[in-house]
């Protein structure tokens, strides 16, 4: 499904998100030992790459991604 372009820019901030939420929720897996919190992380980074994909079919590849990351490495901080 094709997006307007403010739109593929709002879903890839949403996927930014869901990146700081998985990379978060890495640290309270502790070491993928508590099941919750782990599968939290999984389901979130499910999440993260479906709507950089998503994003990515209206936006170049490398902008999608450096900038998905960002707002994960920023959040995650």
């Amino acid at each position: 499904m094709q997006l307007s372009p403010s739109a593929a820019w709002l879903v890839l901030t949403v996927a930014g998100l869901f990146e700081t939420a998985w990379a978060i929720g890495l640290k309270y897996s502790a070491g993928f030992t508590r099941p919750l919190p782990t599968a939290l992380s999984v389901i979130a980074i499910i999440i993260s790459m479906s709507l950089l994909g998503w994003a990515a079919h209206n936006l170049p590849i490398g902008t999608a991604y450096a900038l998905s990351r960002g707002i994960g490495a920023i959040g995650a901080m």
